[in-house]
Parts: C-alpha cells; sequence; structure tokens
C-alpha cells in the first residue's frame, strides 16, 4: 500500500499563490518551501478559482473525532496560517515568537494547549502524545534562539505538522473501523455477497 501523506499532497506550485514569495525568494527556494512546509491544516487551494475552500473531513470518523479534528484544525490554522501580508502566510506562533525571552514560552503553551486540551479528547495512544510533544519541544528550544528561532518557528510550523500527524492517525483508526464494520456485516448476513 503506497500512501501519500498528508504533507506532500496538494503541494503543486498554484498561479497567483504567494506572490510575496515568488518576487523575493524565487522559484528554487519556493519550490524547497512547497517540499517540506507543510499544508494548511484547514484550507485546500480550488485549482479551478484559485479561492481557499476548507477541507472536507475525511470519511469514517466518529463524532467525536470530527469534532476534535475540527477544533485542532482551527487552531493549528490559527497558530501557524492565520496571518497573510504581502502573499506570506505566517500565524500568531511567529508574531508571539518575536517577543524575547518570553516569546517562545508563550509560544509553547498556546501549542501544548492545543495538543493536551483538544487532541488528547481524540483518545491517542502514549507514542502520539510523545511525537507531538517533541516537535513542540524542537520550536520551543530553536525558538529561544534570538532571530533564527523565530524564523525557525514560521518555517517549521509545529501545530500544522501535529493536525495534520493527528488527522493521518484519525484517518487512519476510521479506515479500520469502516473495514471492522463491513466484516462484521459480511458475517451476519452472507447473502450478501451472493449476488455480486
Amino acid at each position: 500500500m503506497n500512501r501519500k501523506s498528508p504533507m506532500k499532497e496538494n503541494r503543486k506550485p498554484q498561479k497567483g499563490r504567494n506572490l510575496g514569495e515568488q518576487i523575493l525568494l524565487g522559484k528554487p527556494a519556493q519550490t524547497l518551501a512547497q517540499k517540506y512546509i507543510p499544508i494548511d491544516p484547514r484550507y485546500d487551494i480550488d485549482p479551478d478559482t484559485n479561492k481557499r475552500v476548507e477541507r472536507p473531513l475525511p470519511p469514517g470518523l466518529s463524532e467525536k473525532d470530527k469534532k476534535v479534528l475540527q477544533k485542532v484544525r482551527k487552531r493549528a490554522h490559527r497558530l501557524d496560517y492565520g496571518i497573510n501580508c504581502c502573499g506570506f502566510h505566517f500565524g500568531r506562533s511567529a508574531v508571539i515568537g518575536f517577543i524575547p525571552g518570553a516569546g517562545p514560552i508563550i509560544d509553547m503553551f498556546l501549542e501544548f494547549i492545543l495538543i493536551n486540551w483538544k487532541a488528547s479528547e481524540a483518545d491517542l495512544p502514549w507514542t502520539m502524545h510523545v511525537m507531538m510533544i517533541t516537535r513542540e519541544s524542537t520550536s520551543l528550544l530553536v525558538g529561544l534562539t534570538p532571530v533564527f528561532g523565530d524564523l525557525f518557528i514560521a518555517w517549521y510550523k509545529a501545530n500544522s505538522r501535529n493536525s495534520l500527524a493527528l488527522e493521518k492517525f484519525l484517518v487512519e483508526r476510521g479506515r479500520q473501523a469502516l473495514l471492522a464494520q463491513e466484516s462484521e456485516g459480511d458475517k451476519v448476513d452472507p447473502s450478501r455477497n451472493a449476488g455480486r
């Protein structure tokens, strides 16, 4: 099974998108950015209209998981992509990070709210929590470095990475639940397959 990572999907350069990046950084830098920066967890770009559209929720999720994913996507978008200035998308995390000393710590607090209060409602395994906390800790430790750390926070987008990892986990759990329901239905009513 060869599945695409949610961070890699829809990464083709689009006309008129991120004009500031195209002008200031050039095509090679924009190509690198598209390869390594995670996609916006909340919005996709409609290729026909070149406008933002909210990403649909994946099929197979329980109502509880849908609510959790919507909350996490919304908060991650605000923290990592909520501000658009001259074609550059950055979030509150990048702005807060510029506060000397306290900025990265405040940012870490907001990121832990995303993980511990929102994502933990999805009954995640401990390994998933450890990976999410590792991303946030990396963002904090590098973010303490003046100037470079602030740029790293704006580039790394730990909240979006965590949101996409949560989505990938919930999609897999939903897929397994759908398969279990189908196999349970096949055991109960074998005549369903007789007409195929």
